[in-house]
């Protein structure tokens, strides 16, 4: 086992910074800026892809999407390549930054595309499984937050991680007030729309 002291250990447990950072970018903020409005306060508040499609159109919660994606895959790329990190810690860094970015400072989303990101690079299987079951429930029932939940729990069942199981935990305690709303049948159904 490493000492606290050593050099490699270090490196590695506050290399888990970088990833947790990039799961920070705060793009749907970013986003709102340019349309000079403030996404925080429109809507459900929300800075996720969904949010910035209710209020801005699709184009806009696609780039939103994208570029969430990205940051989760970018991490665990990063992460393991260049910083020796274990792939299904970063992935749960990178997510906890965007759900939790930097508290009192920016206020971040609920993770789904940036979990979304890191099954690209981790887990391929697991990633089918999510679109495939994130589709099918959407399809039915037309709520997001439903169709995501149902499908990172699938996802994550398959791949049998412990830290990925904790990270299910964490993105459905960031659905609560969606899981309240669906219980009370007051959750909005989401239609695509220009």
């Amino acid at each position: 086992m490493n000492s606290l002291w050593d050099p490699s250990f270090l490196m590695i447990n506050f290399g888990y910074i970088v990833p947790y950072l990039l799961g920070v970018f705060p793009t749907g903020i970013l986003i709102s800026k340019i349309r000079n409005q403030d996404i925080t306060k429109l809507g459900s508040g929300n800075v996720g892809a969904t949010n910035v499609a209710r209020n801005f159109g699709v184009v806009y919660g696609l780039i939103t999407l994208f570029i969430d994606v990205l940051k989760g895959a970018l991490a665990v790329i990063i992460g393991t390549k260049t910083l020796n990190l274990d792939p299904y810690t970063t992935g749960v860094f990178v997510t906890l930054g965007h759900i939790v970015s930097l508290p009192f400072i920016l206020k971040g989303g609920k993770g789904v595309a940036t979990f979304i990101g890191t099954l690209i690079v981790l887990n391929h299987y697991a990633l089918v499984i999510f679109l495939i079951s994130f589709i099918l429930v959407f399809i039915f029932s037309r709520y997001v937050s439903l169709s995501s939940l149902v499908a990172v729990w699938l996802s994550v069942s398959f791949i049998g991680n412990l830290h990925y199981i904790l990270l299910a935990m964490i993105i459905t305690l960031a659905h609560q007030k969606n899981i309240i709303r669906l219980i009370k049948k007051e959750e909005s159904k989401f239609y695509f729309k220009r």
